[in-house]
């Protein structure tokens, strides 16, 4: 989209081709990054970048614009602060439309996308859940198991999600299940839709190298920036361990 100016004025041509096509992810916590996708960005000192959202939320309008830090020429991201979190009104959905806006170093003009139709579930914090996990029968140390289910952290500025398992070893040859400490094992968020999958791996710290059978269970954690917890319900887990080998 053109800059906003006389006809006269200067033209930028990396900034010619402007435009947004997403923010993601949907749903936001307080030290999120927002990653802003497009075309045409710049980096500095060729153009400082925001974007303008503007929309209405449950306890009104919206209308901020906020600083969006250059990424690479697709991509911008855009910080959750403090102050981003109060301009966004706070915990709530918003509904409406957002618009990049680059101020040209070159020609001193604005540039602005034209506006995508956007919304944001703004959360305080986030409850993980479990829907499935992906582990076969048999399985080796440090194989990774996928997590299906919802409410995952980023990392970063959001804070962590990890697996706590827990349970009992039986080493092949043993007729006890011994019991087993609870582990925290780190949650990779992963995918197109971060929030609802992830993996962690089969830790030697869980029931250590050797064959047996593991029976136990597995509840995820996020660990907020803030200092919150939230736990998941706990979901059963069961392999066996296989000694390691090398294919």
């Amino acid at each position: 989209m053109a800059a906003c100016g006389p006809k006269d004025a200067p033209v930028d041509p990396a900034l010619e081709g402007l435009a947004i096509t997403a923010l993601a992810p949907a749903t936001v916590v307080p030290g999120s990054r927002i990653t802003v996708t497009g075309r045409s960005f710049v980096d500095a000192p060729w153009g400082a970048a925001s974007v303008h959202l503007f929309g209405n939320t449950a306890d009104g309008a919206i209308d901020i614009h906020v600083a969006a830090d250059f990424v690479d020429y697709d991509h911008l991201e855009i910080a959750v602060t403090d102050l981003v979190w109060d301009k966004l009104g706070g915990e709530g959905d918003f509904a409406g439309h957002a618009q990049v806006e680059i101020e040209s170093g070159v020609t001193g003009e604005t540039y602005r996308s034209a506006a995508i139709p956007v919304s944001l579930a703004i959360r305080a914090k986030l409850i993980p859940t479990i829907a499935s996990l992906d582990l076969g029968e048999v399985a080796f140390v440090n194989d990774p198991v996928t997590v299906t289910g919802n409410g995952l952290l980023l990392g970063g500025g959001e804070g962590d999600t990890v697996a706590r398992v827990s349970g009992c070893f039986t080493a092949d040859g043993a007729t006890d299940c011994a019991a087993i400490e609870p582990v925290s094992i780190p949650v990779i968020a992963a995918g197109p839709r971060p929030r609802e999958t992830g993996t962690f791996v089969l830790s030697p710290t869980i029931a250590g190298i050797s064959p047996g059978h593991f029976a136990g269970e597995v509840v995820l954690e996020n660990h907020h920036a803030t200092g919150q917890v939230q736990a998941s319900e706990a979901v059963p887990m069961a392999f066996d361990l296989t000694r390691p080998a090398v294919f």
